[in-house]
């Protein structure tokens, strides 16, 4: 599985941003659209951000791999559509929510994207660093769609569990700006791994199954939880409850 190594470049100021793509391969110039937009709501202050992309492969390999997970495919569509009406319409919903969160019974290809996504915040660390701006100083936001909100939350929790990766929000000072979910899976990928209980493979390395409840990325130190996201949106703003509802969700502090 092909992973592009982590973009570097030179901050033009103290701003960085990152798109997390979802299903389906993305390639250099499909953000263009999404870029566009993004400068056109910021206006002259878009030339002060540091544009990355996170580009992965795996989406093939997954639905490759299918025909070799027929039972545990079976299963996981049937847990979905448990949970809707009998109509054509909710078993297309069905069968399509099993592509959208089948990467779960792929342990070795959601992994492989959770370690490249933090190869690549650690590297947008590292170029501010190197812009003289200190993580403390430094205003990153992460932008997430379908199934990159997924990988994100893995991430952040990871990296906020994990001092080791130089990422923690109280050990290394490194708290985003914004974190930004669209279109999240996370909770239907919840609900559904903790259905399909030991068919998971490596059940416990998915913070959004595992975890007792869905919370807001954090690194916890002996007095307090330092959260991974400094501010939410103020256009997109959504409350930090609603990710418990399966709604898109927004961290906050």
């Amino acid at each position: 599985m092909a992973v592009q190594p982590p973009q570097t470049q030179k901050w033009p100021d103290r701003h960085a941003v990152l798109f997390v793509h979802g299903i389906g391969n993305a390639n250099p110039g499909d953000y263009a659209p999404l870029v566009s937009q993004f400068e056109s709501v910021l206006g002259a202050d878009a030339t002060k951000f540091a544009f990355y992309f996170l580009y992965y492969d795996q989406i093939n390999d997954w639905f490759a791999q299918k025909t070799k997970a027929g039972v545990e495919l079976s299963l996981l569509v049937q847990s979905i559509r448990k949970r809707l009406d009998g109509s054509a319409l909710g078993n297309i919903i069905a069968d399509f929510g099993g592509d959208v969160i089948f990467p779960v019974l792929l342990a070795d290809a959601r992994l492989a994207v959770r370690s490249a996504l933090l190869q690549q915040l650690q590297q947008i660390v590292i170029d501010g660093k190197a812009a003289g701006v200190q993580p403390r100083n430094q205003h990153i936001t992460v932008i997430a769609h379908s199934m990159g909100c997924y990988h994100t939350y893995e991430a952040m929790t990871y990296a906020s569990a994990m001092p080791t990766e130089g990422l923690g929000p109280a050990s290394a000072g490194v708290i985003l700006d914004n974190l930004i979910f669209m279109a999240s899976p996370v909770q239907l990928i919840r609900t559904v791994g903790r259905d399909l209980g030991g068919a998971v493979p490596q059940r416990e390395s998915i913070f959004c199954v595992s975890q007792p409840a869905l919370a807001s990325p954090a690194e916890r130190t002996n007095r307090f939880a330092v959260r991974a996201a400094r501010f939410p949106s103020p256009a997109i703003s959504i409350r930090s409850a609603d990710i418990s509802s399966g709604r898109n969700w927004t961290g906050h502090t």
